[in-house]
């Protein structure tokens, strides 16, 4: 954002908090505290408010280190909001990968997201869709075998 000279809208989901997640929490507030740059708390939303409330960024960032699937990223990619992610969400294209470990890699992909969303996001939904039809073949294995 200081790059392009920009303010940072910093949308996090605050109040609940999983895993002592508190200190993450700490840190952020301390993080943006006296900046121009805004960190942005919500509660939990209905999932109609929340699709409205993703049509508002400019992109996302979803680097969990364990979560496999992951319905935001899914939400985001169903918005047509790019989105970068880490290895764990194994079904997203690998330019929407980054490191879980590595800030610099993180702000490199949001980066490119920013300067190429069309493609990012088609290309998001394409693998999306193909999961989605690999998931519906094994679930139809499995209750019909």
């Amino acid at each position: 954002a200081n790059k392009h000279n920009s303010v940072l809208f910093f949308h996090i989901n605050a109040p609940r908090i999983e895993q002592e997640g508190q200190s993450v929490l700490k840190n952020l507030r301390s993080l943006f505290k006296d900046t121009d740059h805004k960190l942005v708390e919500h509660s939990w939303l209905p999932r109609e408010q929340f699709l409205l409330l993703i049509l508002a960024m400019d992109c996302g960032m979803q680097v969990s280190l364990n979560e496999s699937f992951n319905i935001v990223t899914a939400d985001f990619v169903k918005m047509g909001v790019p989105i970068v992610v880490s290895e764990s969400i194994d079904w997203m294209p690998s330019s929407a990968k980054v490191s879980t470990e590595e800030t610099s890699e993180i702000v490199r992909g949001l980066e490119n997201l920013i300067t190429h969303p069309f493609g990012a996001v088609k290309l998001s939904r394409k693998y999306l869709a193909d999961y989605n039809k690999r998931a519906i073949k094994a679930w139809c294995k499995f209750l019909y075998n």
